[in-house]
């Protein structure tokens, strides 16, 4: 369509909204075609999952802890007891709990040349309307992933050239906690050397063969020394992330 002047007009099929034009184009809303300028901003509707959606990812994280639990041997249930005498929890609940963690972290714990220790993280997470807050969650981790606000249970190996078995698990892994309630792992740290590390190292009278060889005093001494030093480098670090700078604005005056 053109003007008197021969000059091509631009079409509309509403008023005021332009059908035509480089700077616009076509979009469709449902059942209705708009025009809106180009570059303009579409409004993304929010996904919606289906009840279909929710009993698939049910059955598939039922499928997980059943594989899961046909892993399950003796030596899973050695680690499980320990845990549950902790806690205070039955070993099958323990169980139960552990079935959502990455059970990969087991197996390398178990193998030969694997990782020589394996955490366990007991955190309080809050009620939803069907559990009690403060209810314990118990969650086997490499201690990057998950945040530490409760108390942290240790397995560790202090030879790892031979796989763990059945027989062996009693006499190769320690056990030991580390509690931090409140997140503050500094301070359980230090608590735990203070009063139970090096009392204990103090009142021992059998070095092996440094009581023998006539260097026990020294040597142990200075051991000792550098705990009691590391136990003090622990509360001077805690001092220092709890201080905090306040910088302040400054007006700038031109003179």
């Amino acid at each position: 369509m053109a003007d008197a002047n021969g000059t091509p007009s631009t079409t509309t099929g509403r008023v005021g909204l332009p059908t035509t034009g480089r700077r616009y184009q076509r979009r469709t809303y449902g059942n209705r075609a708009q025009n809106v300028p180009k570059g303009a901003a579409t409004q993304k509707r929010p996904s919606v999952i289906t009840g279909d959606v929710v009993k698939d990812l049910m059955k598939i994280s039922k499928a997980s802890r059943d594989i899961k639990r046909q892993q399950i041997d003796s030596r899973h249930k050695w680690l499980f007891d320990k845990i549950a005498d902790y806690c205070q929890l039955g070993t099958e609940i323990v169980e139960d709990q552990l079935l959502d963690s990455d059970f990969t972290l087991f197996e390398n714990f178990f193998k030969a040349k694997g990782s020589r220790v394996l955490l366990v993280f007991q955190t309080q997470e809050a009620g939803d309307g069907k559990e009690k807050k403060g209810a314990q969650k118990l969650v086997v981790t490499s201690g990057n992933d998950v945040p530490l606000c409760g108390a942290c249970m240790y397995f560790f190996r202090l030879n790892n050239d031979k796989d763990l078995t059945e027989k062996t698990i009693d006499r190769e892994v320690h056990f030991g906690v580390v509690e931090a309630a409140d997140g503050d792992i500094l301070a359980a740290v230090r608590t735990m050397l203070d009063n139970l590390i090096v009392p204990m190292l103090l009142k021992n009278t059998n070095w092996g063969k440094l009581s023998s060889n006539g260097t026990k005093n020294g040597t142990v001494a200075n051991f000792i020394n550098s705990l009691e030093d590391f136990s003090k480098l622990l509360e001077s670090a805690k001092s220092n992330l709890s201080e905090t700078l306040v910088i302040l604005s400054v007006p700038f005056t031109r003179r």
